[in-house]
């Protein structure tokens, strides 16, 4: 099953402050917490993925990674952005002229150029 947008997981508008995130975190934490809900097996997947939520958009490298790149600038499995911090990997973006983003994404020291056509798609690889 695919991943909710974060946004969404905690009800909150893509503007929100830290702090309408934090207060709706708090909400659904209570609410969904496994000791409150003994009886419902959805209640740990609904607090998990509310934590989850917010240990993103409270983290000030992660939530620009995930507001331009979704899952994928978060996710240290697909190997990209903010939430990738093993040892040899690929960070490889495509970027519609805006190749700096990409720079600032990916979080890495070097990188090469792979291709770059005329409307401005870049596309970048860690080395």
């Amino acid at each position: 099953m695919a991943k909710r947008d974060y946004y969404e997981v905690l009800g909150i508008n893509r503007d929100a402050s830290e702090e309408e995130i934090k207060k709706s975190y708090r909400k659904l934490a209570m609410k969904w917490h496994p000791d409150r809900n003994p009886d419902n097996p959805k209640a740990e997947e609904h607090f998990k993925e509310a934590k989850e939520a917010y240990e993103v958009l409270t983290d000030p490298k992660k939530r620009p990674a995930y507001d331009q790149f979704g899952h994928a600038g978060v996710d240290p499995s697909a190997g990209f952005g903010a939430g990738a911090a093993r040892g040899a990997w690929h960070c490889e973006a495509i970027v519609m002229l805006n190749p700096s983003a990409a720079l600032r994404a990916c979080s890495v020291k070097h990188l090469d150029v792979i291709s770059m056509e005329y409307h401005g798609d870049v596309s970048l690889r860690s080395t």
